[in-house]
C-alpha cells in the first residue's frame, strides 16, 4: 500500500510531530499549524474539541463527524503524537479512497495499540480503494475491533471479508483461540464417555489425575512411595481435591442438572461474556479448525453466494466497469481485483 510519495509523507508526518513535541504545543496549536502549513482554515468545532495542555498527547478518541474534512491530512500529525487514540469517527466528512488509503497508510506505520474502532459511515464516496485499505488494515492490526461504512459504495465482498476479520480480532483478545484450544482439550480428557457432558464423578477423576501429576511424582522422588508423610500428604491433598472438585462443579453447573456442558465450563473461564458470546466463540474457533488452509466448505460458499443479491451484484459491475460500455476488460478486472485488497 505504502507507495514512495506516500512514504515520503508520512515520514514528513512524524519529523513534525518531533518538532512539536520538542516545542511541547498543546494538540490544539498542532492542528492550527497544520492547517496553516496547507493553507486550510482551522474548523472551529474541532478547534474546541482539542487539548490546549501542552505536551499533553493523550487523546483518546479523535471525532470528526460531519466536519467535512474530506482529505484528512491536517490530522495526521496528531495520530503520530497521540498514540493512546481508540477511535477514529470520520462519518459523513465526504471523504475520498485517497484520504482512507493514506489515513490506513499511517495507521499501519503506527500500530497502535489501542485503536479498536472507526467509523467511516456516510461517506458515499468511498468505493474500492477504500475498501482494499481497510482490508488491509483490519487484516494486519488486530487491534481493530469494529468498523463502521454503512453509507458507503464500499463494495458488499470487501464489507464482509472486512467484518470477517474484525470478528477474528475481537474473539482473539477475547478468548485468544491457544487458551480456547487448552481449555476444550481439559473438557475432552474430563468427558470420558464422550456424551459431550460432565458429570461430578468424571471432573472429581479429572482433577485426581491432574492432582498427580502435579504432585505425586515430584512426592514421590522427595520422599518415597512407602514413606508415612508422602502418604499422609497426598491423602490430605486427595481430600482438599474432591472438595475443591464439587464445589467447582457446583458453581459451573448453571442450570442444576447434575451435568455440565462444554458452554458452562468454557463460561466458568471467561464469566464476563454473555452464553451467546460464548457460543459465538465456540462456534468460531471450531469452524476455523474446521477449514482446512482458507478455502471455505461447500456450505459457506453456497451461503456466501446466497447473500448476494441482485443489486449488489449491479453494483460490483458497475464499480469494475470504468468505462461504463457495460462490458469488464481483463484490464479492468485485473485493476479492480488489485484495488480491492483480494488475494
Amino acid at each position: 500500500m505504502e507507495d514512495e510519495r506516500t512514504k515520503t509523507n508520512i515520514d514528513e508526518y512524524f519529523t513534525a510531530a518531533n518538532r512539536y513535541r520538542d516545542k511541547h504545543l498543546p494538540n490544539r496549536e498542532v492542528y492550527k499549524a497544520e492547517c496553516k502549513a496547507l493553507s486550510i482554515k482551522p474548523n472551529s468545532r474541532v478547534l474546541r474539541s482539542l487539548s490546549m495542555t501542552p505536551a499533553k498527547y493523550d487523546m483518546v478518541i479523535l471525532d470528526l463527524s460531519g466536519n467535512l474534512c474530506p482529505q484528512l491530512f491536517q490530522f495526521m500529525v496528531l495520530l503520530v503524537l497521540n498514540t493512546e487514540i481508540n477511535r477514529i469517527h470520520v462519518k459523513d466528512n465526504g471523504l475520498t479512497n485517497e484520504a482512507v488509503e493514506h489515513l490506513v497508510a499511517l495507521l499501519l506505520r503506527l500500530q497502535l495499540p489501542n485503536l479498536e474502532y472507526l467509523d467511516f459511515s456516510s461517506n458515499l464516496d468511498l468505493s474500492l480503494g477504500a475498501g482494499g485499505a481497510l482490508v488491509e488494515l483490519v487484516t494486519q492490526s488486530k487491534t481493530v475491533l469494529s468498523i463502521r461504512m454503512g453509507g458507503t459504495n464500499i463494495p458488499i465482498h470487501q464489507i464482509r471479508r472486512i467484518h470477517t476479520c474484525t470478528e477474528s480480532n475481537y474473539f482473539a483478545k477475547t478468548v485468544p483461540k491457544e487458551d480456547f484450544l487448552r481449555i476444550q482439550a481439559a473438557f475432552h480428557a474430563m468427558d470420558t464417555d464422550h456424551s459431550g457432558a460432565v458429570d461430578l464423578q468424571e471432573m472429581t477423576k479429572y482433577e485426581l489425575q491432574q492432582l498427580q501429576e502435579e504432585y505425586g511424582g515430584k512426592l514421590k522422588k522427595e520422599l518415597g512411595t512407602g514413606s508415612a508423610t508422602y502418604k499422609r500428604m497426598m491423602e490430605k491433598m486427595h481430600a482438599r481435591r474432591v472438595r475443591q472438585a464439587k464445589q467447582l462443579f457446583a458453581r459451573i453447573d448453571l442450570d442444576g442438572n447434575k451435568m455440565v456442558t462444554f458452554i458452562e465450563y468454557l463460561h466458568m473461564h471467561f464469566p464476563g461474556l454473555s452464553s451467546d458470546e460464548v457460543q459465538r466463540v465456540i462456534d468460531k474457533w471450531t469452524q476455523e479448525d474446521s477449514i482446512v488452509g482458507d478455502t471455505p466448505t461447500n456450505g459457506g460458499v453456497q451461503e456466501e453466494a446466497a447473500l448476494l443479491n441482485v443489486e449488489e451484484i449491479a453494483r460490483v459491475f458497475d464499480l469494475y466497469d470504468k468505462n461504463k460500455d457495460g462490458y469488464i476488460t481483463l484490464q479492468e478486472l485485473t485493476d479492480g481485483i488489485g484495488a480491492s485488497g483480494l488475494d
